[in-house]
């Protein structure tokens, strides 16, 4: 697969994700054990909880979001604000279609493309323009452009609601997991060490990666922790449908973009646990402050400057690993494997039910 890097690749990456923060630190790398990578799939309960808790008092969301509505208010064009619902028909709100229907479908839509980090306006127009057709009465429907608020609101909740969720949920799975072991639970080494050992040859996207001869791992994309991130996709689409006319063909496409960002999430939450960006004092500190973690802006060590961007989890960093995690599922992951995939991440969902089946 295209993701499988030769070893030395990750090692120079975990190298110089980690020079930024600390040019005097090295990495010792350790492969997992096959117990190690066995307790990966006895956290299903503690992963469940977190998949139903809200994500926001534990880690940061950050993503690349769009630019906000210039304010109609200063008539400066240099002033904008970031766009609301009171933008919007009343109707459009009321008894949450707008939230729970509406932006849900959209959601189920962005998992289809071929992209999931950038999609062309036009489409995103054409999607929602379908979809508010399904969900509100002819009399009450809004013209939408890419100057509408509807269109803002929907693109900034592809950002904020979507796309960032994925780096939110493999960070608080990843901590869930080292929290339901005391091997790992109070060491920040063993979290280190694990992390740096399921990046090598990439063990953390297989079901089974004991040894070292990647032609013997078993179940690609099936590793605990991308299925249980990739569970998160099912809570956002709760309450969505599909739409006739907004997919090409007679049935629906699968949701391979989710699974390639959950797999592209879960590698950036291990090289923050892998490098020491994040440690067991400051996920203490979060929960007893019940604030986000704040992750540490990274310094340039030929510049001077910080690199805040490198951090989060956005297209700027993390665009190209997920599309050639896509590729690689499109064309190692066949529709029965994915069904296989789709059904363990609804054992994780909350929404596993009712209209996401």
């Amino acid at each position: 697969m295209s993701r499988s890097a030769p070893n030395l690749t990750m090692k120079m990456k975990l190298r110089f994700f980690k020079s930024i923060m600390d040019s005097e630190a090295s990495l010792t790398r350790m492969r997992p054990g096959a117990k190690s990578m066995r307790l990966l799939s006895g956290v299903h309960q503690k992963a469940r909880d977190v998949l139903q808790a809200p994500l926001q008092g534990l880690v940061k969301l950050e993503d690349s979001p769009k630019p906000a509505l210039r304010s109609k208010q200063s008539g400066k064009s240099g002033s904008s604000r970031k766009p609301t619902n009171d933008g919007l028909p009343k109707e459009y709100l009321e008894g949450g279609v707008w939230h729970k229907r509406v932006i849900s479908t959209l959601f189920r839509w962005a998992g289809t493309q071929p992209n999931p980090w950038i999609m062309p306006d036009a489409k995103v127009v054409d999607a929602l323009e379908k979809i508010c057709d399904a969900y509100y009465d002819q009399s009450i429907q809004l013209a939408i452009t890419t100057t509408s608020t509807a269109f803002h609101l929907a693109t900034q909740q592809l950002s904020d609601g979507w796309r960032s969720i994925f780096g939110s949920s493999a960070i608080a799975i990843v901590n869930a997991f080292f929290d339901a072991h005391d091997n790992y639970s109070d060491s920040d080494e063993q979290q280190q060490d694990f992390a740096q050992g399921a990046l090598d040859k990439l063990r953390f996207i297989y079901r089974k990666a004991d040894g070292n001869d990647t032609k013997k791992f078993r179940g690609l994309f099936r590793g605990p922790l991308v299925v249980q991130v990739f569970a998160a996709h099912f809570n956002m689409i709760h309450g969505s449908k599909w739409i006739h006319g907004l997919y090409e063909g007679s049935s629906p496409p699968q949701p391979r973009a989710p699974l390639a960002l959950a797999a592209a999430a879960v590698e950036r939450a291990l090289m923050l646990w892998g490098t020491g960006t994040i440690t067991i004092t400051m996920v203490r500190e979060a929960k007893t402050t019940r604030k986000a973690i704040k992750l540490p802006a990274m310094i340039n060590p030929e510049t001077g400057r910080q690199l805040t961007q490198h951090v989060a989890f956005s297209e700027l960093s993390w665009g190209k690993p997920t599309r050639s995690y896509l590729e690689s599922i499109e064309k190692n992951v066949d529709d029965d494997v994915m069904e296989k995939i789709m059904g363990e991440a609804k054992e994780f969902s909350k929404a596993s039910h009712g209209e996401n089946d």
